[in-house]
């Protein structure tokens, strides 16, 4: 069993608390057991520990707000499971357990109280919403206090108005995002400074409370809107008193919901009522808040976590060696609020704010500020201490056999998850090493973070230990290489590195951290500057002028075609094609990796009659895809000599490439522009049905597919790749048809890749990663890692389950986990093989086929002997160097019946040889587990 560890407080007023150990409580039938990550201290936590306003049983355990990931489930909850990374409202103060406190490792949560996170929230700033919004909600939306329409992902307006006294405290910030969800007209009253503050959250009109006219000029405001009441979400300072005169000189009554107890000699006629957080576990408003609404808001950026935490330190005490991150909230107060930390002896904000951090605590938290959530690399000296303070702030590191496979990782991982996967390597050998991530992020449009150690600054020119001048090396390669030269540059340094490697056309940033930078000491953390979360890109929309040039040219194409690339895929543009296709059925191709934008199974995909329409096509546009070798520059002979090219891209210097037209050429997001061209093309549609294009692409369609069935249907020994693929196909899909969506193929290998592309089919992006436009082999073992980290976390043992990556479009999260299904040719496999150990020591469930042919393209010998003679004639000088051709093996040869299941067996997963396609298909049930 696990043991846990708490913060006592043993009497009242008794500081400081005491941690020490404390009981490890499994969940009850309807609670879960979250380990905690973060905690926050809300003010009613310093109250209780200073004032002791309420009778405690003590020693007792404090805490209300927590974030962090699900060890174990009740047999009845079913909306949560192991791994899920949640934030939650520990409800101790409501059940008087121990157990269901927040300051300790392990707190039991209910379900009603605990919400799933997105991968990109970090838990510091998770943990700063629970107690506050479920304050919130308790004043906003239960029947005895306010009683607002509940909030929505697609408000509509109410045209009501609601006053929020205090809108940038940790209530208010919830309260006013709530309401305005709600769809209801937010004014709120705060302090001048904070007032883009609160118009940000959605407040249209901020009153400054500390102007002598602000009661008159509210109530004035007031009068001329249907409003619906009043939320005090501060009640200290002469705020209820203010709220409660407001609501007794305006002309129509409101309703004031509090958080501390109105005054009972309050003005008559005023109807005020106090608000507690726990009161909504008893009625809908807490499924209505934590269930129905939160998750998806936050995975859809349509609700932030407010206010900003402010991070004291690591673990329930400064010496504690516990991975427990604990923050500070609120950020922003309504006046001056000193208090002291619970969990340190005499320890105030300031002096802990100021307290000495070192180069790899200021990296890790930079990183984990800006929302990262896990980290690939391979550690050593000096940036150990990055990895492992990262782990402490509850970033996962994922640690790989191999810098190249992990760097590949973290680039897929950016193209997933559509922000820059981060990859942390040592000096010299690392970056070298980690060079192929750089190539395969730069060419495939990739965000990419790569951070790497160095050597000391002033041993600089004298053969350092792992010396490498990596600015100079990996300027040319990356769009932006820099080295912080002091620790107050750090947070700025990364947070511009990981803007650049995501903003505009995605690729690789790189930043150098020399050893003294990452393992010397800051004095004072004072004025160190601090990293949040970055908005989404901006997103460019088009000329207009062009795009009406482009809906005429389209409008005159007698064989349009449209191709699909997997920048299309990565901007989340799927519902806009999907519409743009829908509505002028222009038949549509495919690249590899475009393949589920739009199901492979829609009757306008021409990818099984590729040649056809790449010869017949006269219009094409181009929606996220390069004119590069994968679609042969646009040239003839493949293409038709007179088509014209409209290239649509976020990348404006490949712009009018190759056969395309400058003068057609559109920049901007795909997902705006679509729309616009929409809009121009109007109620305009080609009509496929009378069109001989379109008869001939069929025709062709029906030819392949009948020839792919023949092939398919070949039961010759050894097996061809297309029997064995298809059995792999059938079997699958047997398990999990396409339309869910439920396995992610990472296929690599010349003849395996390009063979499978057409024979798996996909209905969601995402869901297909390939060798891409680097033809890269040694890519699948650190894609699939990547994926399934994307996808479903760590695994049944460590999962961190990602939301909002991998469904129809980007804001439709798909939270099933999916398999992650690898199709390798043996040479290809061979790159990263070891990897196979990664993927088990971190509990991965991933299903690997290795098509075995013995050979890169081909093997040599068809069974044993005949490739033994092979090989001694290889090893034998007698035919060596006479200006004739060898009889031994070719440079293309690998091992003949190389056991390649062992080397599951060896890390404790399953290993299957198949020989025949009743063996394959046997294996992939098996292996599907």
């Amino acid at each position: 069993m696990s043991s846990n560890t708490a913060a006592w407080i043993v009497g009242e007023k008794v500081k400081p608390l005491e941690v020490k150990t404390a009981p490890y409580t499994s969940p009850g039938d309807n609670e879960i057991l979250v380990k905690n990550a973060a905690v926050a201290v809300n003010p009613v936590d310093w109250i209780l520990q200073e004032l002791a306003i309420f009778p405690l049983k003590y020693p007792t355990i404090l805490g209300s707000d927590v974030a962090g990931e699900v060890v174990e489930v009740g047999k009845s909850v079913t909306k949560f499971k192991k791994g899920d990374r949640v934030l939650g409202l520990a409800n101790w103060h409501a059940s008087h357990h121990d157990s269901e406190a927040g300051f300790q490792l392990y707190t039991i949560l209910q379900p009603v109280f605990t919400s799933s996170i997105p991968a990109d929230l970090s838990f510091d700033r998770a943990c700063v919403l629970p107690l506050c919004l479920a304050t919130a909600a308790a004043g906003l939306y239960q029947d005895e206090s306010l009683h607002l329409r509940y909030p929505s992902l697609d408000p509509q307006p109410t045209n009501k108005s609601l006053l929020i006294w205090g809108g940038a405290s940790s209530v208010g910030s919830n309260a006013i995002q709530l309401a305005v969800a709600s769809g209801y007209e937010v004014l709120t009253a705060a302090s001048a400074k904070n007032f883009e503050y609160v118009k940000k959250l959605g407040a249209s009109q901020v009153f400054d409370y500390n102007q002598p006219n602000v009661i008159d000029d509210i109530i004035a405001t007031l009068d001329a809107k249907a409003n619906v009441g009043i939320f005090d979400a501060v009640s200290a300072n002469g705020a209820v008193e203010a709220c409660l005169e407001i609501s007794s000189k305006a002309q129509n009554d409101v309703f004031v919901a509090t958080v501390r107890p109105p005054p009972k000699d309050h003005p008559s006629g005023v109807q005020a009522q106090v608000v507690y957080a726990s009161n909504i576990k008893d009625n809908n408003v807490g499924k209505a808040i934590f269930e129905d609404f939160l998750p998806q808001a936050l995975a859809d950026g349509k609700y932030v976590a407010a206010p900003d935490p402010y991070v004291v330190g690591t673990g329930l005490d400064l010496a504690w060696h516990s991975r427990l991150s604990v923050t500070a909230s609120p950020h922003r107060r309504e006046g001056p609020l000193h208090l002291s930390h619970p969990k340190w002896p005499a320890s105030t904000f300031s002096e802990l704010a100021m307290a000495p951090l070192t180069g790899a605590q200021i990296i890790a938290r930079s990183l984990r500020g800006l929302g990262v959530t896990v980290i690939f690399g391979i550690v050593g000296i000096p940036v150990v201490e990055i990895a492992e303070e990262a782990i402490n702030l509850g970033v996962k590191f994922i640690g790989f056999r191999n810098e190249q496979a992990a760097g590949y990782a973290a680039s897929v991982y950016g193209y997933l998850t559509g922000r820059p996967g981060v990859c942390l390597v040592v000096g010299g050998p690392g970056i070298l090493h980690a060079v192929p991530g750089i190539g395969n992020s730069s060419v495939n449009a990739f965000p990419f973070l790569l951070l790497a150690g160095s050597s000391e600054t002033h041993l600089t020119t004298k053969g350092a230990f792992q010396e490498l001048d990596a600015i100079s090396f990996l300027t040319p390669h990356t769009k932006l290489a820099l080295r912080p030269m002091s620790h107050d540059a750090v947070p700025e340094a990364i947070k511009n590195a990981y803007r650049t490697a995501w903003y505009g056309r995605p690729g690789p940033s790189f930043i150098d951290l020399p050893a003294d930078i990452i393992q010397g000491t800051l004095s004072s953390s004072a004025d160190l500057p601090s990293t949040s979360p970055l908005p989404t890109p901006p997103k460019p929309s088009a000329n207009e002028l062009t795009l009406f040039k482009v809906a005429q040219l389209l409008k005159t194409a007698r064989s349009p075609l449209i191709v699909i690339g997997k920048g299309a895929a990565y901007a989340r543009a799927s519902a806009s094609i999907t519409s743009l296709i829908s509505q002028v059925r222009i038949p549509f191709l495919p690249t590899p990796m475009g393949k589920g934008v739009l199901p492979d199974s829609h009757p306008l995909n021409t990818a099984s009659a590729r040649s056809t329409a790449l010869k017949e096509a006269d219009v094409v546009l181009l929606l996220g895809a390069r004119l590069n070798w994968i679609l042969h520059f646009g040239s003839p002979p493949k293409w038709n000599p007179r088509a014209k090219f409209i290239q649509i891209d976020i990348d404006p210097h490949t712009l009018g490439s190759n056969a395309a037209d400058p003068a057609l050429a559109i920049h901007g997001d795909l997902a705006t522009v679509i729309p616009q061209l929409q809009s121009h093309l109007s109620t305009w549609h080609y009509n496929p049905d009378s069109s001989p294009y379109t008869s001939h692409l069929f025709a062709a369609k029906e030819r392949n597919l009948a020839t792919a069935a023949k092939k398919a249907s070949d039961t010759t020994l050894p097996m061809t790749y297309s029997a064995a693929l298809s059995a792999i196909e059938r079997t699958l899909h047997a398990l999990s048809p396409p339309e869910d969506g439920s396995i992610v193929y990472v296929s690599e290998g010349a003849n395996t890749m390009d063979i499978s592309r057409s024979i798996f089919p996909v209905s969601h992006p995402r869901l297909r990663l390939d060798a891409g436009t680097h033809a890269t082999m040694g890519v699948g073992m650190g894609y699939a890692i990547a994926a399934h980290i994307a996808y479903n976390g760590l695994g049944t043992q460590l999962g961190e389950a990602a939301v909002g990556v991998g469904g129809v479009d980007g804001g439709e999260s798909r939270k099933k986990n999916k398999k992650i299904v690898c199709i390798e040719g043996d040479s290809a496999f061979g790159f990263s093989a070891m990897e196979v150990e990664t993927m088990a020591r971190y509990g991965m469930d991933v299903l690997i086929f290795v098509i075995n042919n013995g050979g890169v393209y081909h093997g040599d010998a068809d069974d044993v002997s005949s490739w033994n003679e092979l090989q001694q004639s290889t090893l034998s000088s007698s035919n060596q160097g006479k200006g004739e051709e060898s009889k031994g093996l070719r440079s293309t040869s690998l091992s003949f019946g190389t056991e390649y299941e062992n080397l599951a067996s060896m890390v404790g997963g399953l290993g299957i040889s198949a020989r025949t396609v009743g063996e394959v298909e046997d294996a992939t049930r098996e292996g599907w587990g």
